[in-house]
């Protein structure tokens, strides 16, 4: 399709969402909507999820090289005879967010050094003003001028605390874990508080709808924002442990400051759901999306909210219930589709949030809504990601990074493991209410 017929079709669509377009949710969404739950046994989908995270781990430790002076962690194993080319779904490199989810996994199987290693290959790389690469590679630093997400501190508290050794975050770790952060603070906080992306790509999803709205650095994401709080209290977490009370008592009340602005600039009373805010005009970006539930992971929703954007989006399967789990974008909105890549004019092919079925999402989510005791519903969700990623790797002998979100087809990027090496541990998780990422 031509670029300028892609362009007028992405901007009609734009403005079609921005219209008063009535809720697609009705007052049956307004008390707890009555979900079928599966009863089969996923015993023998479990073993195969299993064994393939087993051999996935096996391949995508590296071990250090070039610019690269620790192991590192990449995305996917590539298989035989397979491009090598992240365009063709093959990622090589090591990516910030991928790095984290991986970590947490490897952290399970006492291979936590291994998520440490991957932390200070970033911050080996931190410029004095706290610049950091969000994607790596012993040859070459990839993205540029994108900012590493904010999953450092995070990731360095989760390793230690998993270790129960915080030796190793000495003043000077420390010191460049919060520069991180601060080059969030100086030169990506907007006048009203908020934190904007310099990009949709910088965001990790890719061609996210939200984002896309919006001109370069002025789109704060719902995502962002909640990251930046955890992050916040990743560094008070580390500074309590290093006995720095200062340290801990500043990053603590950044983060609940920071919180009570999602909460109070983010909310729509109307809709009942967080969007993100254009920050040029100080709109919201009535976009719903994977990202809109956030902050149920991150539990700065109130009981009441979470209450109403569960019931209200979250279930309804106009919108988010879906039978292969929750889409990365809602099923009724004008954008959506289950494409193998996205396109962003002006740049290049990229993987499609604007659909398909990811793992990380629906992780996230079935955490966040555990939280808030949609028990049943998060085990649901764990099940659907088992089964869906069983079924591929039967089929097709790898899983992928994200799948048809109508008919569970696999799309893109085969022998991927990233946050797919959770599905592993998904259901035992929402079963037993536990949550690795819990900082506390």
């Amino acid at each position: 399709m031509p670029v300028k017929k892609t362009i007028f079709l992405f901007c009609f669509a734009a403005l079609l969402l921005n219209l008063s377009l009535p809720l697609s949710a009705s007052a049956e969404y307004s008390r707890r909507s009555p979900i079928k739950f599966q009863k089969t046994s996923l015993k023998n989908d479990e073993k195969t999820v299993h064994d393939y995270v087993e051999r996935i781990l096996k391949q995508i430790v590296r071990p250090a090289s070039g610019l690269l002076p620790y192991p590192y962690i990449i995305p996917s194993a590539p298989g035989q005879n397979a491009p090598t080319s992240r365009l063709k779904g093959t990622y090589l490199q090591m990516y910030d967010w991928d790095t984290f989810f991986v970590g947490l996994r490897l952290s399970m199987d006492k291979k936590t050094y291994l998520w440490k290693d991957a932390i200070l290959d970033f911050l080996a790389q931190t410029a004095p003003d706290g610049y950091t690469p969000r994607t790596l590679a012993p040859y070459r630093f990839w993205d540029y001028p994108d900012q590493c997400k904010p999953f450092l501190a995070q990731g360095a508290y989760l390793a230690s605390k998993a270790m129960r050794n915080f030796s190793w975050i000495t003043p000077q770790i420390f010191r460049k874990l919060a520069l991180t952060v601060q080059y969030w603070e100086n030169y990506r906080k907007g006048a009203d508080g908020l934190y904007v992306w310099r990009r949709s790509v910088e965001s990790g999803v890719d061609n996210s709808a939200a984002d896309l709205m919006t001109p370069d650095n002025t789109a704060a994401g719902v995502d962002l924002n909640c990251y930046l709080v955890r992050e916040f209290k990743a560094l008070s977490l580390i500074a309590l442990k290093l006995g720095m009370k200062k340290n801990a008592a500043k990053y603590l009340r950044k983060s609940a400051r920071l919180a009570e602005l999602i909460n109070a600039e983010m909310w729509s009373k109307k809709d009942k759901i967080y969007y993100s805010i254009n920050s040029l005009t100080g709109r919201q970006i009535k976009i719903k999306d994977w990202t809109c539930f956030l902050p149920l992971w991150v539990g700065i929703a109130s009981k009441k909210r979470a209450e109403e954007m569960i019931q209200r989006h979250l279930l309804n399967p106009k919108e988010f219930w879906g039978k292969y789990g929750i889409p990365s974008l809602a099923f009724n909105n004008p954008l959506y589709n289950n494409a193998k890549l996205g396109f962003i004019p002006g740049y290049h092919t990229v993987s499609n949030w604007q659909g398909p079925v990811w793992i990380l999402p629906n992780y996230l989510i079935m955490l966040g809504i555990e939280h808030y005791g949609y028990h049943q519903e998060a085990v649901e969700i764990a099940r659907k990601m088992v089964r869906l990623v069983a079924v591929d790797i039967q089929k097709n002998g790898s899983a992928h990074e994200n799948y048809n979100s109508r008919t569970g087809k696999p799309l893109n990027a085969p022998n991927f493991g990233s946050w797919d090496l959770l599905t592993d541990v998904m259901l035992r998780e929402a079963q037993n209410n536990s949550n690795p990422t819990e900082l506390k």
